[in-house]
């Protein structure tokens, strides 16, 4: 059997605005039809170190199976309409799909294309 790759070591949808423009929780979980749910390892929350906030970030993924984590990530934006990331824009939110990691990438073709759909650009962090 072989080895899963684990050179990604997150999978993140990212909401910003222009500097010092704050973001609300709203602005990110109302479109999409979320709710807070912070501490939980298997639910999606906004995490934020800064307060206020300037930038919200929706774990997708974080670690382990590369496959399992590309296959999560491409469920979830799936399961949410183009029109939920229409109205985070509508809201004045920049919004990617955030890839952090260290060598080699290969995003799977169902991935790419839910983005897509979205209108998400993909950013790569490199490690």
């Amino acid at each position: 059997m072989a080895k899963a790759s684990t050179n990604t070591r997150g999978v993140f949808l990212r909401a910003r605005r222009g500097a010092g423009i704050v973001i609300l929780k709203e602005d990110v979980l109302v479109p999409l039809g979320l709710a807070e749910r912070l501490g939980r390892a298997d639910q999606i929350g906004v995490e934020h170190d800064d307060e206020p906030l300037f930038q919200a970030r929706l774990e997708l993924y974080a670690g382990g199976d590369e496959a399992a984590g590309y296959a999560a990530a491409t469920r979830f934006l799936l399961d949410h309409s183009p029109a939920a990331f229409d109205r985070m824009r509508a809201r004045g939110l920049a919004v990617d799909l955030v890839v952090e990691r260290g060598g080699e990438l290969n995003l799977p073709a169902a991935l790419l294309l839910a983005c897509g759909e979205r209108g998400l650009s993909i950013s790569i962090t490199i490690r």
